[in-house]
């Protein structure tokens, strides 16, 4: 059984990268359609026009760092915070981290630690990571 991590934010920040990582994952050659549709549709609007479906989609995957308010997005990371590390997301260690889009939140995703038997540890299989795709 195989299995690959997509984050949100990846997609959105390098989505013709992600999207060929994902066909090439499944052995199928990215059709020539698909890349100009992502084109077409992840880049900023470039005529402002509010009925349009492109969106620049790295400014929308980040847009709600500055709309949480600070103790909300504090209080997300502490409930949250054996997903977010098994994903790979790092913490704002300020307010100014959380509204400074330059910083990063984004960390690498890690590979599960799969025993002999292969079975995830126990701390990861609590969280239900997957293990094998049927």
């Amino acid at each position: 059984g195989r299995y690959r991590v997509f984050r949100y934010e990846d997609i959105a920040e390098r989505p013709l990268q992600q999207v060929q990582l994902l066909y090439d994952f499944v052995g199928l050659p990215l059709p020539n359609h698909v890349t100009q549709w992502i084109m077409d549709n992840t880049q900023e609007d470039r005529d402002n026009n509010l009925h349009t479906r492109s969106r620049n989609s790295t400014a929308t995957a980040h847009a709600w760092r500055n709309a949480v308010p600070w103790k909300y997005a504090q209080k997300v990371e502490k409930t949250c915070a054996k997903m977010l590390d098994l994903a790979g997301y790092k913490r704002a260690p300020s307010e100014d981290h959380l509204h400074d889009i330059s910083y990063s939140l984004m960390g690498p995703i890690p590979t599960p630690k799969v025993q002999a038997n292969n079975e995830v540890s126990k701390v990861e299989s609590s969280l239900n990571y997957p293990t094998k795709v049927q």
